[in-house]
């Protein structure tokens, strides 16, 4: 039987800055003049987890650090999470996804 359970999520803080600058589309569409135009408008923008130059250890180290220095922060509470995806049908259009 499925057993859902809520979790405590980690989420960017005031201190990342204005929300738009640190989403990006999926890593395996970005480029590299992308990444990096991504990642001068906002240092931290989540490019430098997802494609991060050095590998894993260097995300992992940089994720370590914006936990520390508040850029992200776990929520206190456990939650469900709900999301909604708008993206171009290959028919024409748009579609939406819920989850």
């Amino acid at each position: 039987m499925l057993d859902v359970q809520p979790f405590r999520g980690i989420r960017y803080t005031a201190a990342a800055g204005e929300p738009a600058s640190v989403i990006a589309p999926p890593y395996d569409v970005i480029g590299e003049e992308e990444r990096r135009r991504f990642l001068a408008a906002n240092p931290y923008n989540i490019v430098a987890v997802d494609i991060a130059a050095g590998g894993y250890d260097e995300a992992a180290s940089r994720w370590s650090r914006w936990l520390e220095e508040g850029i992200v922060a776990r929520d206190h509470r456990p939650a469900f999470y709900a999301y909604q995806q708008i993206y171009p049908a290959p028919s024409g259009g748009a579609r939406t996804r819920w989850a």
